[in-house]
């Protein structure tokens, strides 16, 4: 009597992640991307207190830039499920990139403002992106190789802290504000890159409603269920169970 192989086993096998190109390509937008912001967070914390002597002014820089996340976090996790995550993530890396240069005009304390307005800028952009990131993930790898590739990603956004702000405090130290700047471009602009030639579409059907009816809906589950809570993203998560759908990264 012949034997019939179980399912599980007939099924071809996905490629390990370090042979998937889109998911490497994601994973090293994210790395670099993180670390230009560590660095630039690093740095321009130091530059405002130099330039100000005031220890308020580079708390109010650093409370701009995390704000939006707070405010605006729900509602990226719905955008997020409407719009095209691989182009969302290129325009964003785009527009941060831009949005980062008018910090090369501040030289006095009176232009202070145009940290704060930068920050601000970049943090309501970074809070689109990280679950444009997550969403796309799970269109790049199998179901059964999810747990480990949000793994990596936390891995890298560990690293990014570490080297970004390391890099952040040598580079205003050695050239200024300038130079840090440059580098988060630079970073940016290369995550961009990095993210263009990912080939996976990174449309889903739209979902049904409207964007402000599911929104509401979803605040509405957070409200009513203890046992729901609202990830940044605006994903829901629910006690003792660990989300694993998927930039990563922690950081």
């Amino acid at each position: 009597m012949t034997e019939v192989p179980p399912v599980e086993a007939s099924l071809e096998a996905p490629p390990p992640l370090r042979r998937n190109r889109d998911y490497r390509r994601l994973l090293m937008a994210g790395l670099i991307s993180q670390t230009g912001d560590w660095a630039i967070s690093t740095g321009l914390a130091y530059h405002v207190y130099q330039l100000t002597g005031s220890t308020l002014s580079s708390a109010i820089m650093l409370v701009a830039g995390r704000l939006p996340d707070v405010v605006l976090g729900s509602l990226a996790g719905v955008l997020a499920d409407r719009w095209d995550r691989r182009r969302s993530l290129i325009a964003t890396d785009l527009l941060i990139a831009a949005g980062l240069l008018p910090l090369l005009l501040v030289r006095e304390p009176s232009q202070v403002w145009i940290v704060y307005a930068v920050a601000l800028w970049s943090g309501v952009l970074s809070t689109l992106l990280v679950p444009a990131q997550r969403a796309l993930l799970p269109r790049l790898v199998a179901e059964s190789q999810l747990v480990r590739a949000n793994a990596l990603h936390g891995q890298s956004g560990q690293a990014a802290r570490l080297v970004g702000a390391m890099a952040g405090g040598i580079a205003v130290g050695a050239g200024g504000l300038a130079a840090v700047v440059l580098i988060d471009v630079a970073s940016f602009l290369l995550s961009a890159f990095l993210q263009a030639r990912i080939r996976t579409p990174g449309r889903t059907p739209a979902a049904a409603g409207t964007m402000g009816g599911q929104w509401v809906a979803l605040l509405r589950l957070a409200g009513r269920d203890r046992g729901v809570r609202l990830r940044p993203d605006g994903r829901e998560r629910r006690r003792g169970r660990c989300w694993a759908g998927g930039r990563s990264s922690s950081g």
